[in-house]
């Protein structure tokens, strides 16, 4: 017999489930790792899961989710009713027959494990093996665990809602039981799946949309056939953290328990007096740096980014490229790779300067972001950043963009006519800089370069991806992306109410001199040290 380890997703892609699956996957964990998905789950997810060895059973959602969104902020009643639903095909699955001798059933799948773990996905990770804490803690008394929140259900207001809302006869007694979050618990394998019948019967039984599953999991775990094998772990055990790091001082305090420890150093999640690592951690992304810092670690396991630097080789030697090393990227600290882009008429590259196969000069720059682009393709890189030289780039912030929930972002403006009399073509400024994803760069591969586009490399991938060619992208807007549209402006020396800056293209487009990379050092002078 053997663990699993059990989740239910729907109309996801790949960075939403990436910190889940690779951490499940280098944990430790050598059980089945079980992600029931529908057809609405990105194909390149699909193949992601496939080579960390899930198992992904299919699953067809009701019709009653028709249409809805899936995000607590975007669609909260379909988001609560999806959550008491998804026990329903993970019932049929485990109930399934796998093996039979003639038309007789040998045994139910069910039978195959010891234990199970339920899981949210989005917001878990795993930082060691939760099979070891099972074996260690599962005994003949109790083999049902909670994960607790902190506090009684009374003291918190959306789990007092819920609660209410499940049973309100029982709310009396209900008030004083800690708050179990239903995004974790685990236990021995035939009582879990006693549990998931159980919260699938209440959701048929309870009319009230707003009963949503954590008000559902802290009923049933109190009745009296689950109580009786029921404990809900303290800190020091570290089965799972259930928090963020700032929970305590801006969410709700912990009255029952002391609170998980976030170390910042190592990005590991620590028990209170025990100072060991929890097994699992839950609703860590509510903490905007943490779950940024978190991502950046799961994505350079998986696909990295790339910033791709547009340089030359009158820019090599005249200090452009050397003021850039000395600024934001030393600021970013490794955390992010790059290349300065030089064409092919360049010789002997230093280690942070790719040469492609592209004439060097301004007029083919198309050319040239056309073949870097490829090249981060061929060479394992995922998301990439194009800018140039003169990009002044401020690395606290760029560090914590969510460049991953679209697949083209940046400045964006039309070029007025300039390069293609015919039509207005849309693009994220370059000078600005943008961001690419893989799917969008597979357009960009691919396409070919009109003569029209000249040296535009920036008009020309905004023509290819906002023009119509290029279906089913995200793309975004973002003035925190400086263009300088004015050369007679400097840049901002701060925020404004609406826009939080991330970077400035520090040329002029008109006027003399165009660009000095002392302006580098005067951009880093200002917003080196800025905060978020």
């Amino acid at each position: 017999m053997r663990d699993a380890v059990i989740g239910v997703v729907k109309n996801c892609d790949w960075p939403y489930l990436r910190n889940y699956a690779i951490s499940l996957s280098k944990c430790g964990f050598e059980g089945d790792k079980v992600l029931f998905a529908d057809a609405s789950v990105d194909p390149i997810a699909i193949a992601k899961l496939k080579e960390l060895g899930f198992i992904l059973p299919e699953y067809a959602p009701p019709s009653e989710l028709n249409g809805k969104q899936f995000n607590s902020w975007e669609d909260a009643l379909a988001w609560g009713w999806f959550g008491r639903w998804r026990f329903k095909p993970v019932i049929d699955w485990l109930e399934s027959p796998i093996g039979k001798i003639g038309g007789m059933s040998i045994c139910k799948r069910i039978q195959k494990y010891l234990n199970i773990v339920w899981c949210d996905v989005r917001d878990v990770m795993f930082q060691t093996d939760p099979s070891e804490w099972l074996t260690a803690n599962v005994t003949a008394d109790v083999k049902l665990f909670g994960a607790a929140e902190g506090g009684p259900i009374k003291d918190q207001a959306f789990n007092a809602n819920w609660v209410k809302r499940t049973s309100p006869k029982d709310w009396e007694w209900m008030k004083e039981e800690e708050i179990c979050c239903s995004g974790t618990f685990a236990g021995e394998a035939q009582i879990m799946l006693d549990v998931f019948k159980q919260m699938y019967q209440l959701h048929l039984d309870i009319a009230d949309p707003a009963a949503f599953d954590q008000g559902l999991w802290n009923f049933t775990a109190r009745m009296p056939q689950f109580k009786k094998y029921f404990r809900i772990p303290k800190m020091k055990e570290g089965f799972c953290a259930t928090g963020w790091p700032s929970k305590a001082s801006t969410f709700m305090p912990y009255v029952s328990d002391d609170p998980p420890v976030w170390n910042w150093q190592d990005m590991v999640c620590y028990t209170p007096e025990t100072n060991a690592p929890f097994s699992i951690v839950h609703q860590y992304d509510r903490e905007p740096e943490w779950a940024s810092r978190i991502r950046n670690i799961f994505q350079d396991t998986d696909t990295p980014p790339l910033i791709l630097i547009g340089s030359c080789e009158a820019w090599r030697h005249n200090g452009i490229n050397q003021s850039v090393r000395e600024t934001w990227l030393k600021d970013l600290d490794g955390s992010f790779a790059y290349r300065f882009v030089l064409g092919k008429e360049c010789q002997n590259p230093a280690p942070d300067e790719l040469i492609v196969d592209a004439p060097d000069g301004y007029a083919t720059l198309p050319y040239k972001t056309k073949a870097a682009r490829k090249w981060a393709t061929d060479n394992g890189y995922g998301y990439t950043f194009h800018c140039g030289a003169d990009t002044y780039v401020i690395a606290s912030r760029f560090k914590m963009i969510n460049y991953e929930a679209y697949d083209y972002l940046g400045y964006c403006m039309d070029d007025g006519y300039r390069l293609n009399s015919s039509r207005l073509v849309k693009f994220m400024q370059g000078g600005a800089g943008f961001w690419l994803s893989p799917k969008a760069a597979s357009f960009i591969e691919k396409a070919e370069i009109p003569a029209w586009v000249k040296f535009g490399d920036d008009v020309w991938i905004g023509d290819v991806l906002l023009g119509g060619e290029s279906p089913g992208l995200k793309c975004a807007h973002d003035e925190g992306y400086f263009p300088r549209r004015d050369p007679r402006e400097a840049i901002p020396g701060h925020d404004y109410s609406t826009t939080t800056y991330k970077t400035f293209h520090l040329s002029k487009w008109e006027g003399f001199p165009k660009y000095d990379p002392q302006w580098m050092r005067d951009a880093h002078a200002v917003w080196g040290d800025r905060a978020l």
